[in-house]
């Protein structure tokens, strides 16, 4: 069976994500979560499974990109990878909460289920919210060209000794980073658009589980460096996140080692922490693409305040403590290109010199009413208030008297104590200079 799906990958025929998630799932098979909401289903993850590693560098990454020119900029946006150019600066990638979302998505139903009430769909149009890279045109891995045709091609463009030193990562960052003088020519700038894309899709949006090793499903789409951006990229990055997610959910069912993450974990990361309710941590929905928005620290923060920890006693965190939000749409906003409404002008009232010029018995068009205000009713002479006559008493009575007060009687300086040790310290001077003045008995 693994024959003939290897067959079917080599062939021409245009496929699109449902069918290579049909294929990865005969290749790996799990069970799949239920889409309906009576009961979902995740396969067995034991709490300490272990993650190796990821071949995403994200660091490395900013790092690269930080350091571009403007003329390196404008390459990159010709290519319609201009939002990758908004990279923020992230330090690495949570692996245990990467492996947890990616346990989490139903691959045929393109969900990110949660629990019963929590479920989050997505699709390669979120894709290209997220990082801003083309979402329409030809499938990358439709190309009608065999690879001993597509690999001498790309070669041209892509400069290499021989064919394994152009199926080397740190080769294509070599090329990136390579500093030119002056303008680049043609063809330095096409090295530069292919080495572009195979560093970034082999650190970024669709890294493999092999060590410094480019993938050549994709160089059909680099033969024409100038078409790069008349490719759907999303589709083909969705589609590697969704195999990545099989192959996951394959060894946690086997064991409770994850060997490496592969796909765009990244995605599944920013797309989660956007669409759940995380309070004041919550960002606004008007600017893309959204990866620019979440650095370093912002990812940190609002991944600790989705997290519930176990144990009192265990550091390791379970996910999920936030709700999700109501999907929010942004349209810009629409100019009305319609004619204004003629606005209608009152006509100037006529002069004296023209109303004397008008006949008495002349009619005039449309004559103004005007309203005529009803007459204000009289003031009211406003009556004083009735008071009693009846003669009041007095309050104080005669034989009343007051006793101790200030204004008669000096007490003088009161001494008060204020504690209860103050009193007794008191009371116990008292008490020895009674004993001295001979009031009590030897």
């Amino acid at each position: 069976m693994r024959n003939d799906a290897a067959r079917n990958r080599g062939s021409g025929s245009r496929r699109n994500a449902a069918d290579q998630v049909n294929e990865a799932l005969e290749l790996f098979p799990v069970q799949r979560c239920q889409t309906d909401t009576t009961e979902v289903r995740h396969p067995a993850v034991k709490d300490d499974y272990i993650v190796s590693s990821t071949r995403s560098s994200i660091k490395q990454v900013y790092d690269v990109i930080s350091s571009f020119t403007e003329q390196k900029r404008d390459l990159v946006r010709s290519i319609g990878f201009g939002g990758i150019l908004l990279f923020p600066p992230l330090k690495n990638i949570n692996r245990r909460f990467a492996v947890w979302l990616m346990s989490r998505v139903d691959p045929l139903s393109q969900t990110i289920v949660v629990n019963n009430c929590k479920r989050i769909k997505f699709n390669k149009t979120d894709v290209e919210k997220v990082f801003g890279i083309p979402c329409h045109g030809k499938v990358v891995s439709d190309c009608n060209m065999p690879r001993k045709v597509i690999i001498p091609t790309v070669k041209k463009s892509y400069p290499g000794t021989d064919a394994r030193e152009n199926r080397s990562i740190k080769a294509a960052q070599e090329v990136v980073e390579k500093q030119c003088s002056g303008t680049m020519t043609d063809t330095e700038q096409d090295a530069f658009k292919v080495a572009f894309v195979i560093y970034l899709m082999s650190t970024l949006l669709a890294p493999g589980s092999k060590y410094d090793y480019v993938s050549l499903e994709y160089w059909g789409a680099l033969v024409e460096p100038a078409s790069i951006k008349d490719f759907d990229w999303c589709e083909y990055v969705l589609r590697k996140l969704l195999q990545a997610v099989v192959k996951l959910k394959n060894e946690l069912q086997v064991g409770n080692k994850v060997s490496n993450i592969t796909g765009c974990s990244v995605f599944l990361q920013i797309l989660y922490l956007d669409s759940i309710d995380i309070g004041v941590m919550n960002m606004e929905h008007s600017s893309f693409p959204r990866i620019k928005h979440f650095a370093a620290e912002e990812l940190k923060s609002m991944i600790l305040a989705d997290s519930l920890s176990r144990k009192p006693d265990n550091l390791d965190f379970e996910y999920g403590r936030s709700q999700s939000t109501p999907s929010v749409q942004i349209t810009p906003p629409v100019q009305s290109t319609s004619a204004a409404p003629p606005v209608e002008v009152a006509p100037e009232p006529a002069s004296e010199q023209q109303a004397e010029q008008m006949a008495p018995n002349a009619e005039v068009e449309n004559p103004v009413e005007v309203p005529q205000t009803a007459p204000q009713p009289a003031p009211q002479p406003v009556e004083p208030l009735r008071r009693s006559q009846w003669a009041r008493k007095q309050t104080v009575f005669p034989d009343y008297e007051t006793y101790l007060s200030e204004d008669m009687y000096d007490i003088g300086k009161a001494d008060d104590p204020n504690s209860f040790r103050e009193a007794i310290s008191w009371m116990l001077l008292q008490f020895i200079k009674m004993l001295s003045d001979g009031l009590f008995p030897s």
